[in-house]
């Protein structure tokens, strides 16, 4: 039973770190070029009372699994729909990502002008 109790008051502090790493770096975060680790993404969705499941169950999907894929790898669909959770834009919380959208984009359309 302790064991139990010290790994949820470990993730209870390590939330409460993690938001706390957010408010105080929200400026750090958006103009850096690096993407939001994912528990980064997890505790803020916390804070504004939703998670992966919920967010799952209002959009449609059986379960949040494609959600949390969008976490780790591109899946735009549901990077829209996290975004949209926590009142910003995917290129804020995926900077890395859409750069390289960018830069494939750029890439296949001047190759078909060439």
């Amino acid at each position: 039973m302790r064991k139990n109790f010290t790994f949820a008051l470990d993730k209870i502090i390590y939330v409460s770190y993690s938001i706390t790493y957010m408010k105080n770096n929200a400026d750090i975060m958006e103009s850096d070029v690096k993407d939001w680790p994912p528990e980064a993404i997890l505790a803020a969705l916390r804070e504004n009372g939703t998670s992966l499941l919920q967010l799952a169950s209002e959009n449609g999907y059986s379960s949040h699994s494609a959600l949390y894929t969008a976490l780790r790898k591109p899946y735009p669909k549901c990077e829209v729909i996290i975004a949209e959770a926590l009142n910003t834009s995917v290129q804020q919380i995926w900077p890395e990502r859409y750069a390289q959208r960018q830069q494939r984009f750029a890439q296949l359309c001047g190759q078909e002008h060439a």
